[in-house]
């Protein structure tokens, strides 16, 4: 039995094992060398972010597109009235990036404005009123994820852009979850330069990123995940 075998989003393991001979009534014992860290049977390039990573990194937004932009190639687009911003990969345009969750497709061939004109490229993730990819899974609900930009296998050939594969948490046999808000307040900040000299008070900023994470074992396994923003 192997207890050191960690297998990733996206990677491929190959474990050797070596049995001596010896008589039937006789113990075999089973050893092998640690884990190899360099996968052998992938030339893809990319990064894989952790559970770990997501939880001890600051996250603007609440939103894992953040360390998406962390991996090397990836660039920041700006938004325009015909473009949903995002990021590209390589140098590719940002509507040729891939995204999977939990091996299922999440693209739609439409922009934040519900107009078509990018369909064929088919590719955009589910989007969130600010354009980014809140949306596709709530940052507590993801475990991993990995960001491959280039020599990955045929089965990410749809799309030429970089290939986001995300897998959620899964549920176990005790019931676990988790609460999140994250809030702005005026009462918390200082009032402006300009209103100062006016002599006027801070504007009212009443700003709420919420959500949570439920987990257990209901007949099968599951976990649920929601989160929102409000702002007032």
């Amino acid at each position: 039995m192997r207890e050191d075998v960690t297998l990733n989003v996206g990677a491929n393991t190959t474990l050797n094992f070596r049995l001596s001979v010896g008589k039937i009534e006789e113990t075999v014992n089973v050893e092998a060398s640690e884990s190899e860290l360099v996968e052998r049977d992938s030339a893809a390039v990319g990064t894989l972010v952790t559970r770990k990573f997501i939880e001890n990194l600051p996250l603007n937004g609440r939103s894992f597109q953040t360390l998406i932009e962390l991996t090397p190639g990836v660039n920041l687009v700006p938004t325009t009235t015909q473009s949903t911003g995002q990021f590209s990969v390589n140098g590719q345009r940002s509507n040729a990036n891939y995204f999977t969750v939990d091996g299922v497709s999440a693209n739609i061939g439409t922009g934040t404005n519900f107009q078509f004109y990018q369909q064929a490229a088919g590719s955009l993730p589910g989007l969130s009123i600010f354009g980014g990819t809140n949306t596709l899974a709530s940052v507590d609900a993801v475990q991993e994820f990995r960001v491959q930009t280039s020599t990955y296998d045929a089965e990410f050939g749809r799309q030429p852009g970089g290939q986001i594969s995300l897998v959620t948490r899964s549920g176990s046999n005790s019931y676990n979850g988790s609460l999140f808000n994250y809030f702005r307040n005026e009462a918390l900040d200082a009032n402006d330069w300009f209103e100062n000299r006016a002599g006027r008070n801070r504007r009212a900023l009443r700003q709420n990123n919420y959500g949570g994470t439920f987990g257990g074992r209901i007949i099968y396994l599951f976990r649920r995940g929601n989160s929102g923003f409000l702002r007032r």
